[in-house]
């Protein structure tokens, strides 16, 4: 995975992201989350979108309204000096295509954390 994403040595934690909706109800959006030892399934998480203001079937959206409910809480953590929240990735995969990856980087350097890498 390193040498196929040119990355300087191997993730240790790497989280994937996709959502989905029934014809643009019942928006969802999940994380799935492997570590060196394989899946961590204690720590998959499924969040139902909550914006007022998402457009039905807006997938960039709703990537957008995921990751920033995710990495604000990371961003939070960091302040408050907690360890006992989700640690920092080393990597992200967005299952989605140029929109969504767009929205994922938006959202990373808005919340400053563009050293993420992305993928």
């Amino acid at each position: 995975l390193a040498e196929l994403l040119d990355l300087d040595e191997a993730p240790e934690r790497v989280e994937v992201y996709d959502n989905s909706h029934i014809s643009g109800t019942n928006p969802v959006g999940g994380m799935i989350v492997s570590g060196p030892e394989g899946f961590i399934k204690a720590q998959y998480r499924k969040f139902n979108m909550k914006s007022e203001d998402l457009t039905p079937g807006d997938d960039y959206a709703m990537m957008r309204e995921m990751l920033t409910r995710r990495f604000r809480r990371l961003v939070k953590d960091k302040e408050k000096d907690q360890s006992e929240g989700w640690a920092a990735p080393d990597l992200v995969l967005i299952d989605g295509g140029r929109g969504q990856l767009s929205a994922a980087h938006e959202v990373l350097d808005e919340l400053g954390l563009s050293e993420i890498r992305i993928a």
